[in-house]
C-alpha cells in the first residue's frame, strides 16, 4: 500500500510541475547576522509533508583531509518523520570513509530559540561565533569545535519565498562562513587530529527541492588569502529556467562584501553517474568594491552520492523514472582568480576550491 501511495504522490507531483510559476524571491532584511532562533530547530513545520531541515559542516584539515557532516530532519521520505546523520571523510590519499545513521522521531530533539540539536548520538550546539559538533556512535567518534574567523551571514532575511501555486520557503544562513576548526575524529583504523579551517550553515525548506531545482552548485574557498562561499540554484522550467545566485567574498579575517549577481559558466563537463557534471567554470563577480574574475578546474574527483541509494529498489526506480534522479557530485578544483580593488589595483591568487554539484 505504501508503494502505491508513493507512486500516486510522485505522479501528481509530476503533473503539478507542468504548471508555470513565478520565480522565488528573497525576503527583505537589513541585518546580515544570523539570529539565534534562525540557527535553531523549527518543529513548527513538522506536519508539513514537504518539510526538511539540515545543519551542514565542512572541514578542510591541515593535512588535506576533507570532512563533510550533515545532520538533517525531514518529512520527505516514506516515514512520517526521519532524522539522519551523514559523515563523509576524504583523506588526501586512500579510500574515502562514509557513515550513515537514520532514526525515528523519538531520537530527535532540540531547542527552538538557539542552536542545540540532537539526533540520536549526534549533537550540534553553540552561540554566535562558536559552534560545537559531537557524534558518538559505535563506528564513529567525532569531536569538533568551530570558532568563527568571519561573522555569520544571511542574504536578506535568509528566506527564498515561493508565492505561486507552490507556496513555501527555502532558507539559508551561514553560521560560520569561515572558522578555525579543532578536534578529533576516530573511526576504525582512522585516527585524525583536526586542526584546520571550517564552514557551517543551516537552513530549512517547505518545498521539495526537485520541484524548483535542476542543479545546485556550491563552491567554497577557504584559503589563507581568500574566502569565497558561492551558491547557484539553476531553476526548473516551471520557474522560468533562470538562476538564483548568492555569494560572499572575503579574506581570512574580514568580509569584503556579498552579491546576488555574478556569472558562473561551466566550460567543460563529463558524465558521472549518468549526470553531466561540470568539471570547469569561468567565474565573474563583484562584491564590496572588489572585482573577481577567473577559472576553476577539477583536479581531484571526490564522490558521486546517490541520494536515493538507501531507498528500497522498487521505490527508488519509481522516483527516478517519474520524478527525480538526485545525485551529489563532489570534486576539488584549482582556481586562478584576478582580484581588482576599487582603486584599480589588481593581483592574482591561486589555490583550492571545494565544489559540490547537486543534480535533480
Amino acid at each position: 500500500m505504501r508503494f502505491h501511495l508513493v507512486f500516486l504522490a510522485l505522479l501528481l507531483a509530476g503533473l503539478a510541475a507542468l504548471a508555470a510559476e513565478p520565480p522565488p524571491t528573497w525576503g527583505p532584511g537589513d541585518d546580515p547576522r544570523v539570529p539565534p532562533a534562525f540557527a535553531a530547530w523549527h518543529p513548527g513545520f513538522e506536519d508539513d509533508g514537504d518539510y526538511g531541515e539540515s545543519w551542514f559542516t565542512l572541514v578542510r584539515n591541515a593535512d588535506g583531509t576533507l570532512i563533510f557532516v550533515l545532520l538533517s530532519v525531514t518529512n520527505l521520505g516514506l516515514h512520517t518523520f526521519d532524522g539522519s546523520v551523514d559523515v563523509q571523510v576524504y583523506p588526501p590519499a586512500g579510500p574515502a570513509r562514509s557513515f550513515h545513521a537514520e532514526v525515528g522521531r523519538d531520537a530527535v530533539e532540540g531547542a527552538t530559540d538557539h542552536l542545540d540539536m540532537r539526533i540520536d548520538g549526534a549533537r550540534t550546539w553553540g552561540r554566535e561565533g562558536i559552534t560545537h559538533l559531537r557524534i558518538q556512535r559505535p563506528d564513529l567518534d567525532l569531536s569538533l569545535d568551530l570558532a568563527n574567523s568571519l561573522p555569520s551571514w544571511r542574504h536578506g532575511d535568509g528566506r527564498m519565498v515561493f508565492r505561486g501555486a507552490l507556496e513555501g520557503e527555502w532558507t539559508h544562513g551561514e553560521l560560520a562562513p569561515r572558522a578555525r576548526a579543532a578536534g578529533h575524529l576516530h573511526a576504525g583504523d582512522l585516527d585524525l587530529v583536526i586542526d584546520g579551517v571550517g564552514y557551517t550553515d543551516h537552513g530549512w525548506a517547505t518545498v521539495k527541492l526537485p520541484a524548483f531545482l535542476r542543479r545546485w552548485t556550491a563552491i567554497r574557498v577557504l584559503d589563507p588569502d581568500l574566502t569565497l562561499v558561492l551558491h547557484q540554484h539553476d531553476l526548473t522550467e516551471r520557474f522560468g529556467g533562470g538562476s538564483n545566485r548568492f555569494a560572499l567574498l572575503g579574506t581570512a579575517e574580514a568580509i569584503t562584501g556579498a552579491t546576488r549577481a555574478f556569472t558562473l559558466r561551466p566550460t567543460a563537463t563529463r558524465e558521472v553517474a549518468g549526470q553531466a557534471m561540470p568539471t570547469a567554470f569561468a567565474l565573474s563577480l563583484e562584491a564590496g568594491g572588489t572585482r573577481l574574475e577567473g577559472t576553476i578546474e577539477e583536479v581531484r574527483f571526490l564522490d558521486a552520492i546517490d541520494v536515493l541509494g538507501r531507498v528500497s529498489l522498487p521505490v527508488r526506480l519509481a522516483i527516478k523514472a517519474l520524478y527525480t534522479d538526485p545525485w551529489m557530485l563532489r570534486w576539488v578544483g584549482r582556481y586562478r582568480f584576478r582580484l581588482t580593488g576599487a582603486d584599480g589595483a589588481s593581483h592574482t591568487v591561486a589555490g583550492t576550491a571545494i565544489v559540490e554539484v547537486d543534480t535533480y
